[in-house]
């Protein structure tokens, strides 16, 4: 009873402000003053909290991508996935705080309008009426919603606040009689009569309701469809695995490959300052670019050619285009089945695929990624200013103008950005790897059932 009185003392000051403020004493008009106070309180913290959590989610998330820098790439690695684990945890409690339990609004669609050939006065008039006819609709909908609304976790406790804040002497009533009811209830006869009496029938209406063939028939359909959806996710998985695999051996590539373009950098760079004549055999290949000449800068802003994965990215990819274009039929039952890091995955690896079903490596080098950078980098750095006398000396048949050296710094935070995008999505494909392999493994119970069995 004393945190019963320390709680109901809180709403003392609200109670008397609320009851000033309706200009009656009555306990009705108090309840729904307080119930249009505390609603837009409640909802301003709760989108005050969830924007918080959202920040703190993205906070963590740029404060390890910026850690990352000059690390070692199983540092990245582990700071990638912990981060995420991180961010996926704030996001969760930031969107249970302003959770509603109403559906979500289906993504729009832009579908063309329809213009037949009338009045211009005429559509104007309709499209008044439309509009009147929508606004009106969305405020009936809104009113029907509000008893929903009073089912979830903000309309719970503005309802609490608004019962402590309008009815405390009921509150205390109330807390009373419970408190007898469980000091009678220390006979056990008339306890486990009174709470047969009650619970039997509830039981027999929930049963009845539980069977009925509607019901089943639609749980049955939905087992079914959560069967094939295993089924084919349980076929996916090696392909998912092998991907996840390759990804990691190409962040290895990756920096192996940047290694050497900025070595071929800084030699291109000591090309550019080089003023003695050259060599009377070059031990460069032209299309190594190594050497530029007039007509790299004439070509430079030609189309760059596609970025082609190398062959073993390729086999991967082939292999996962295939299970997805039956993974996507059953999309929407693996929210039900998967846990949140396996769902993720699947999120991870659906914004890989476009409509078509056709995989965008967006985030996956091309065999020869760093190459082409390394001479956009150089031809970016052509003028069309006339050469030199210096230039003509050292072999030049273009002007430089030259940036800061390779050796200093160079495509850093690029390599930096390609390296956590690989280790983020090869994290998300494994997550879903392993949630695959842990919805085939049986539970405990299911264990020692077989083993009651057995």
């Amino acid at each position: 009873m004393e945190l019963l009185e320390l709680i109901l003392g809180f709403f003392e000051r609200p109670r008397a402000v609320l009851s000033n403020a309706s200009g009656s004493d009555g306990n009705l008009a108090t309840f729904i003053s307080s119930i249009l106070v505390y609603t837009p309180l409640v909802l301003a913290g709760g989108l005050l909290l969830h924007g918080l959590m959202r920040a703190a989610a993205e906070a963590t998330r740029g404060c390890a991508r910026r850690l990352a820098s000059n690390a070692s790439l199983a540092t990245v690695i582990r700071l990638e996935s912990s981060s995420a684990r991180v961010e996926s945890a704030l996001r969760w409690i930031g969107s249970r705080i302003v959770r509603t339990g109403i559906a979500q609004p289906k993504r729009r669609m832009f579908l063309p309008a329809l213009t037949p050939r009338e009045h211009l006065t005429l559509r104007i008039g309709r499209w008044c009426l439309r509009k009147v006819w929508l606004i009106a609709w969305g405020i009936v909908a809104a009113v029907a919603s509000v008893p929903r609304l009073a089912r979830t976790g903000a309309g719970i406790a503005v309802l609490l606040a608004s019962v402590l804040t309008a009815f405390p002497e009921e509150v205390q009533s109330v807390t009373g009689a419970v408190q007898e009811v469980l000091q009678i209830m220390s006979l056990p006869e008339a306890t486990l009569t009174t709470i047969l009496v009650a619970v039997i029938p509830l039981m027999l209406v929930v049963l009845r309701f539980l069977i009925r063939e509607r019901t089943v028939t639609r749980r049955t359909f939905r087992r079914e469809r959560h069967v094939a959806a295993l089924h084919r996710l349980y076929q996916a998985t090696p392909a998912i695995e092998n991907l996840s695999h390759v990804f990691e051996d190409q962040m290895h590539e990756t920096i192996r490959a940047f290694t050497v373009e900025k070595h071929h950098a800084q030699e291109w760079h000591a090309w550019a300052h080089r003023t003695d004549p050259p060599s009377r055999s070059s031990r460069y290949d032209q299309n190594d670019h190594i050497e530029c000449d007039r007509s790299c800068l004439e070509n430079r802003a030609a189309k760059s050619p596609d970025r082609v994965s190398t062959e073993e990215v390729r086999t991967a990819i082939c292999e996962v285009e295939l299970h997805w274009q039956y993974l996507r039929d059953y999309y929407r039952n693996f929210a039900d089945l998967l846990p949140q890091r396996g769902w993720s995955g699947l999120v991870g690896l659906r914004f890989c695929f476009s409509g078509s079903g056709e995989f965008r490596a967006h985030k996956v080098p091309a065999h020869d990624e760093w190459r082409r950078r390394r001479i956009s980098w150089q031809h970016g750095q052509l003028t069309w200013a006339d050469i030199t006398a210096e230039d003509e000396a050292a072999g030049r048949s273009v002007s430089v103008e030259l940036t800061q050296s390779p050796k200093e710094a160079w495509l850093e935070e690029e390599l930096q950005d390609l390296v956590w995008d690989l280790a983020e999505l090869s994290r998300e494909l494994r997550d879903l790897a392993h949630a695959a392999h842990d919805l085939l493994r049986p539970r405990r119970i299911e264990r020692l059932a077989q083993l009651a069995e057995s």
